[in-house]
């Protein structure tokens, strides 16, 4: 039974047994499709979801499957929530004004979104080969100029990271900004700049890559600097050992009012990572950590939890951190941001700080 489209999507919520036979029936109709299984589900649920892009449908048609055989072998409460959680997300996405809650980045005490802008695809060309914005198309920089209005202004995600690695992004962005601060859309005290530099033996190409990302960026100063990729035990000479290292010229930024935090990102093996956060030395750590695993730290660690103990290891330590997510969709192929809003955003860095809060209390599950 339909129902009446004139009632807020608030009220359409079907009541939990109801939900039940709604999607039950929705994949015994169109076992094939995972779109017509979404329509058939939303219809009966919240119509007006109905409308939203293939992308959307197939989500969450695959995940109306999913729940629907996980009742064979689970409690039937399971796939009630399940699927009433798959109701609560259609309604925040269709919240267009929804702003994205902040909460407190550990001992930094930033304000930080819990969905924020990862720039690792905010590029044209990957390498150096652009160094000029006349190089850029111009449809593709007013793709990313959109995405960051959108991003900023309507939604409060004010958080933006980006690396030295990344090709013209630090360019690109740099630009952006500077327009959007030009014309008075933004100020630079209400965003969160983050950039990241790998660290080099060579001291004197480290500060040369440091200067570039000023360069290019356009800001004064840095929110949050990350090295990047301190993923083994041979960077640690590189970072800390004698006078003319990686750690004291950061140290210089920080002393002249140029980086404001300094943290780490890693794709390393768990006792590499808790090596690094037992230093003390950092305010947050880049990290991977999801449900699905802890990506080349899986498996890995004390009782084979991945970075599940470094992630307490750090909360302990009241360091800030964010939860690099295991597959990064290209938004200069698809606006991602313009087209699926915010909790489709897989490229999106994840602060755990309010997440660490219910996941530290957990010691029985593997690599989550």
């Amino acid at each position: 039974m339909s129902s009446n489209g004139n009632e807020p999507a608030s009220k359409r919520t079907k009541s939990v047994s109801g939900i039940v036979d709604i999607a039950e029936a929705a994949v015994k109709k169109y076992p094939k499709s995972a779109i017509e299984i979404a329509l058939q589900f939303l219809n009966e649920t919240i119509p007006e979801f109905c409308s939203q892009d293939n992308d959307r449908l197939v989500k969450i048609g695959r995940n109306i499957v999913s729940l629907v055989d996980m009742k064979k072998e689970e409690d039937i409460t399971l796939l009630e929530a399940g699927l009433n959680l798959i109701l609560e997300e259609c309604r925040l996405l269709l919240d267009t004004d929804m702003k994205v809650p902040k909460v407190r980045f550990g001992k930094t005490e930033l304000q930080m979104p819990i969905i924020t802008i990862g720039c690792m695809r905010f590029q044209q060309q990957w390498g150096r080969a652009i160094d000029r914005m006349d190089q850029v198309y111009s449809d593709c920089q007013e793709n990313l100029r959109q995405i960051l209005r959108r991003a900023i202004l309507k939604h409060g995600i004010n958080h933006i990271e980006t690396a030295y690695g990344y090709g013209s992004s630090q360019l690109q962005l740099g630009v952006v900004l500077k327009q959007m601060m030009l014309s008075g859309e933004i100020k630079r005290e209400d965003l969160i700049v983050q950039t990241k530099v790998g660290p080099r033996e060579d001291v004197k190409d480290f500060r040369e890559m440091m200067e570039e990302c000023f360069e290019r960026l356009q800001v004064d100063y840095i929110d949050m600097f990350a090295f990047h990729g301190l993923n083994g035990m041979w960077q640690w000479d590189w970072m800390f050992t004698g006078d003319d290292n990686c750690w004291n010229v950061i140290q210089e930024y920080k002393a002249l009012g140029k980086i404001r935090h300094i943290g780490f990102s890693t794709h390393g093996p768990s006792d590499v990572i808790r090596k690094y956060i037992a230093t003390e030395k950092f305010d947050y750590v880049n990290i991977h950590h999801h449900f699905c695993g802890s990506y080349t730290a899986s498996g890995d660690g004390a009782h084979m939890l991945g970075n599940a103990p470094n992630v307490r290891l750090a909360k302990k330590l009241d360091m800030g951190g964010k939860s690099q997510p295991p597959r990064f969709p290209n938004f200069l192929e698809k606006e991602y941001l313009l087209t699926n809003s915010t909790l489709d955003l897989l490229l999106l860095q994840f602060p755990l700080s309010v997440y660490w809060t219910r996941e530290a209390k957990s010691t029985n599950h593997r690599g989550n």
